[in-house]
């Protein structure tokens, strides 16, 4: 008779629970690992918004409405997405040329969210 005894029957099964259980934390954490990646590309496209329109609205829709958006899926996340929008001077220079006063500055912008921020300068002259 030939068989297995007790001892390679337990080593080979702690060899595959150990197998699966490496197999099972690898895609758990990549799971963890898209989904974070996900929400922060979403925050990033919903933040580009508030970037360009610049203003302190209660909601992305209100930015949003003169798109005039129908999918009514879109019009109630863009409703229930509130993003925070501050400016912050962070230098400012004063120029005189050609007996004209200019003003160079460089401001930073942050939007930020109860999970994510974003941050952008705007430079500019006036």
């Amino acid at each position: 008779m030939r068989g297995f005894t007790l001892i390679e029957v337990l080593v080979s099964t702690l060899i595959v629970f150990i197998a699966v259980s490496v197999v099972l934390n690898i895609t758990s954490n990549t799971t963890k690992f898209f989904s974070l990646i996900v929400d922060r590309n979403d925050f990033a496209l919903k933040s580009s918004i508030i970037f360009l329109e610049q203003n302190k609205s209660k909601n992305l829709y209100e930015n949003l409405i003169d798109f005039n958006i129908t999918n009514d899926s879109i019009i109630h996340t863009l409703k229930h997405t509130k993003l925070s929008f501050k400016r912050e001077n962070s230098i400012k220079m004063d120029f005189n040329f050609s007996n004209r006063s200019f003003q160079f500055y460089i401001d930073k912008l942050k939007v930020y969210s109860n999970k994510n921020s974003a941050y952008g300068y705007e430079v500019g002259i006036r």
